[in-house]
């Protein structure tokens, strides 16, 4: 059975992350694993509701919340995958 989650909680997201965390340590057990939580811009603004659940979620991880992964967001696509564009924009994320 397919569950397709349209409007997911925080919760529900805290729960897709660690389960992407596990999954990434059965695959690669030597590796440190890094979540980038993505929304459309790098800043917490209650203008971008997905900016307040990044955050949220980063914070979760520090407190032990999300656990076997360094977590930082928010962080728009770009300064996740380039370390470039992050120290362009000023960002320093252990993600990046």
């Amino acid at each position: 059975m397919l569950l397709l989650l349209i409007r997911p909680t925080l919760e529900d997201k805290r729960d897709i992350v660690q389960n992407a965390i596990d999954l990434m340590h059965m695959i690669k057990e030597d590796k440190q694993v890094r979540v980038a939580v993505l929304s459309a811009v790098e800043t917490v603004t209650s203008a971008i509701p997905t900016t307040l659940d990044t955050a949220a979620l980063s914070k979760m991880a520090d407190r032990g919340q999300i656990t076997n992964a360094i977590v930082d967001g928010p962080l728009a696509f770009d300064n996740a995958i380039s370390l470039f564009a992050a120290e362009a924009k000023g960002i320093s994320s252990s993600v990046s």
